[in-house]
């Protein structure tokens, strides 16, 4: 499969790690993984650069972004994206493509990803997403 992973934080933290960690996993499991990060990221030069993208964005709403997001979509052609933050998931929702979105859940809180699955990262935390209203069966 062809994965976009997806992350526009700029700090170096949790979230970010778990980014970092997903490329390789998926790469072993023989996908093409394309990493897409803000360009002011710190973790950029931890990033591996094959196929790295950099889409620089204000915030959740940057019209510019989400034109180049749908741009890179429609170029590359994924078979799924998979995104971590709010920032990142609503961003691509905003492309409205049909390429399936996977919102990876890092914070309790706002569940409202607009994505097609959300990945949870513990089960207590998949119990309050699915608590908080979004279907168990689109809750992993």
């Amino acid at each position: 499969m062809k994965i976009f992973n997806a992350m526009f934080s700029k700090v170096n933290g949790g979230l970010e790690q778990v980014f970092l960690n997903y490329t390789p996993t998926l790469i072993e499991q023989g996908n093409l993984v394309i990493p897409i990060i803000h360009p002011d990221a710190e973790i950029r030069h931890a990033c591996p650069q094959k196929h790295l993208h950099l889409i620089h964005n204000y915030n959740q709403y940057d019209p510019l972004a989400i034109f180049k997001l749908r741009r890179l979509i429609h170029k590359e052609n994924p078979d799924c994206v998979i995104t971590h933050s709010h920032r990142a998931a609503y961003l691509f929702k905003k492309t409205r493509t049909q390429v399936p979105k996977i919102a990876v859940c890092h914070v309790k809180g706002n569940y409202n990803f607009g994505t097609d699955a959300i990945i949870a990262l513990t089960e207590a935390m998949r119990q309050d997403i699915i608590a908080a209203g979004q279907p168990a069966e689109r809750v992993f």
